[in-house]
């Protein structure tokens, strides 16, 4: 087959029960397109999809734009601890 009709295929997108169940998952949480896309372009990659205490700046940010919220309820929307919240914005402060 030529490399001009390999191109012209275009491939319908699967039904959710046709993915593999943790591409499921994802397709669950986003869409089936994402999901497709995911599997099309890092077919055999893992991806480490961090815990959020790995973004220190964003809670930093959200921290400061929310200052009214307790850090207990604050911690428990961004699923961190309290204490962790504690000394991020204890290094703000110093």
């Amino acid at each position: 087959m030529n490399e001009q009709v390999l191109t012209q295929i275009e491939l319908p997108m699967p039904q959710l029960d046709e993915l593999p169940l943790d591409l499921q998952y994802v397709a669950s949480v986003m869409d089936v397109d994402t999901a497709w896309m995911l599997m099309q372009n890092f077919t055999s990659t893992s991806i480490y999809v961090p815990k959020i205490t790995e973004m220190p700046a964003y809670i930093k940010r959200v921290l400061m734009a929310y200052p009214e919220v307790s850090l207990k309820e604050m911690a428990a929307v961004l699923h961190c601890s309290e204490l962790y919240l504690k000394r991020l914005k204890w290094e703000m402060v110093v």
